[in-house]
């Protein structure tokens, strides 16, 4: 079978270089989630990843560091170059600070400055440029555009190659029109998106926002055909589809029988042999609803008080790469929350909330998976969170039980085959806690089975393979039934 041949376009490549000395760099592999994904996405494919490496300097001695370490894990690597202004404003000012806020229902944080938007439009030029000059000797390459970065990059595109096949995917939520409406440029960053062949969302809500603020701006017809909408505008037509971003199922299926992971796993059921285990894994960021979900947990100590001493709760945070005021405050007052629950309800012999500071080591985490008993995902608003098809992966004893927030668009896949909750509401979250440790168990193994079969029929490879049939007018081998809204848990 021949080979697709891809120029991938994320804003952050698979590397990343850091300055140890004045002068002396090192290059490592990049931790995160979605390079992780894409990196599964394409392994039968020819592909190019263009991207930043993550550092606000150039150099040929970089350049040459980058592409030689990403040729070592198996990438060919296109690596641009970003100053630290153009770093700070396109990253931090707009993407970060308007973009992502605003996508994700928090406009208070928005921050609507016209120099960041112009720093948004130099750099997507900038990335626009390096395609061009691929394209121009590689003229069979299709180019496939990742997130919120890049919403207005083919009209630079297209400008110079018009008949350049760029298709799209976003990783994050699409705004309600009501929402996307406050955006000042809204009108630009629809047209953008509008020069794109082929777009890609994680839920047919998403989906369905996207169509709903076209048609605010332009006379449009939507033809629905085969998991498709045809937006046809004058005489271009825009196919969008809901495909839900997956994993590769098998690694971390294969990875729970690790000798290493079946080690730690052993140590970690001795350890809470006696108490259930919640597990919280995610990052300092005001969409994961963390401040709410210690809310709940204080109220679960408080309505059940015979479950005191009988669990805990372990809570992984990574990093936050996003270098704004509101992540510092969220941080500040997500460790006061923890110590403060540590403090009042705690005793000599036991914590309710166990906090480990950074990203779990991998293996440690796939044994995390393996013997916690809930899995606790509370997202005020997020795009699809794959942490959820991590741990039923993982969770191969058939154990485990995952609580998902209704408003994580995984919910709109998966939701009946977890436990929903509304993130806002602390009773409902002390409740269903309740309700799962009580569950039977064959009903909370049939639920996680049941999950896992359908993570391993709509893995990562599915979803690649789909996108670029849905992209080429093809029908997909199989599609998930995915809802038109999101559910709620009183259903």
């Amino acid at each position: 079978m021949k080979k697709k041949k891809i120029v991938l376009v994320s804003a952050l490549l698979p590397v990343s270089v850091r300055e140890e000395k004045k002068s002396q760099y090192s290059v490592k592999v990049s931790p995160g989630g979605l390079i992780t994904t894409l990196s599964q996405s394409v392994e039968n494919s020819k592909v190019i990843w263009l991207g930043w490496y993550g550092y606000p300097k150039y150099s040929k001695k970089i350049e040459e560091m980058v592409i030689k370490a990403g040729k070592e894990k198996g990438f060919n690597l296109l690596p641009i170059a970003l100053s630290f202004e153009e770093f700070e404003n396109f990253f931090n000012n707009f993407s970060n600070g308007v973009i992502w806020p605003l996508f994700h229902t928090f406009s208070q944080y928005c921050r609507f400055e016209e120099e960041y938007w112009n720093y948004y439009v130099k750099v997507n030029e900038k990335f626009a440029s390096k395609i061009i000059s691929f394209l121009k000797e590689n003229p069979d390459y299709v180019v496939w555009v990742h997130d919120y970065h890049f919403l207005i990059l083919p009209e630079f595109v297209k400008a110079k190659i018009p008949d350049a096949k760029m298709y799209f995917f976003l990783h994050i939520p699409f705004p309600s029109f009501e929402n996307f409406l406050k955006l000042p440029w809204r009108k630009k960053i629809i047209d953008g998106l509008l020069g794109y062949d082929f777009i890609g969302f994680h839920t047919k809500v998403d989906k369905n926002n996207f169509i709903q603020c076209v048609n605010h701006f332009y006379d449009l017809k939507v033809n629905e055909k085969s998991y498709v909408s045809n937006i046809k505008i004058s005489n271009k037509t825009i196919k969008v589809s809901a495909l839900p971003i997956s994993i590769d199922f098998e690694k971390y299926n294969q990875l729970a029988y690790d000798k290493e992971v079946l080690e730690i796993t052993e140590v970690l059921k001795d350890r809470y042999k006696d108490k259930y285990l919640i597990l919280s894994i995610d990052r300092i960021d005001y969409t994961k609803g963390l401040v709410e979900k210690l809310e709940g947990i204080k109220r679960f100590i408080e309505k059940y008080p015979e479950y005191r001493e009988r669990f805990v709760m372990l809570v992984s945070t990574a990093p936050n790469i996003k270098k704004l005021p509101e992540y510092t405050q969220l941080e500040q007052l997500f460790h006061h929350k923890i110590a403060e629950i540590n403090g009042t309800y705690g005793t000599e012999e036991w914590r309710p909330i166990l906090f480990i500071n950074k990203r779990l080591d991998f293996k440690e985490l796939i044994a995390y998976y393996r013997v916690s008993d809930i899995c606790f995902i509370n997202s005020i608003k997020d795009g699809l969170n794959i942490v959820c098809k991590e741990y039923a992966s993982s969770n191969v004893d058939l154990t485990g039980s995952i609580m998902l927030s209704e408003f994580a668009g995984a919910s709109t896949e998966i939701g009946k085959y977890v436990y929903l909750v509304n993130p806002y509401d602390k009773e409902n979250i002390a409740d269903t806690i309740k309700y799962i440790f009580e569950e039977d168990k064959k009903i909370k193994s049939k639920k996680i089975s049941n999950l896992r079969n359908h993570i391993s029929q709509f893995n990562i490879h599915w979803w690649s393979d789909s996108f670029f049939r849905l992209a080429e007018g093809k029908k997909p081998d199989k599609y998930p039934e995915l809802l038109d809204l999101y559910p709620v848990h009183e259903q």
